[in-house]
């Protein structure tokens, strides 16, 4: 990563970070003290996640996670790490490949006016679980490209939802 990619990337994270702060000020001043207290929960999660997340010791994957919503249009996008997940270092440039080509799927097979929320849950045993929710075109070109992705264990696609599981199990990786 290029210097002013990395400034690029401050930027963005810091911009988010006031709009919270911001957030916290306004309703603070309004009196609406559960507002701030859900805000704040919501900040103290999501540094958890980030947290659980660089646990994965997989930077690029990080790095593409943290740049996702401001990098994507259509599509923003949560997460959540188990507590117990071992490293993915060695799958990290895979693991990136992996959701580019997902994204690159996506987006032949969304509605140009919606925005598609998506969720991504890494469990214990290598599984990462990506569900976007949206109306999708052309459903069945799309799940046989999708199934064609390095390491897709399951997909389902309907018109209002798509469901990706990856594994990136040491089994499977080898395969």
């Amino acid at each position: 990563m290029e210097r002013k990619e990395v400034i690029d990337v401050i930027n963005h994270y810091r911009h988010d970070v006031l709009n919270d702060i911001q957030l916290v000020k306004g309703y603070a001043s309004m009196g609406k003290l559960d507002k701030v207290n859900d805000i704040v929960t919501t900040i103290i999660h999501k540094a958890h996640e980030e947290r659980k997340l660089t646990r994965l010791q997989c930077p690029h994957f990080f790095l593409w996670l943290l740049q996702f919503n401001w990098t994507y249009n259509q599509f923003q996008i949560q997460y959540q790490v188990s507590e117990q997940v071992d490293p993915l270092t060695e799958k990290d440039i895979g693991i990136c490949d992996a959701f580019e080509q997902l994204i690159s799927t996506l987006e032949a097979h969304v509605k140009a006016d919606q925005l598609y929320e998506g969720m991504i849950i890494i469990e214990e045993k290598g599984n990462i679980n990506v569900t976007f929710t949206g109306s999708f075109v052309n459903i069945t070109e799309c799940h046989q490209h999708l199934d064609k992705i390095n390491f897709v264990q399951d997909v389902h696609v309907t018109e209002e939802k798509c469901n990706v599981t990856f594994s990136f199990q040491k089994e499977l990786v080898n395969k």
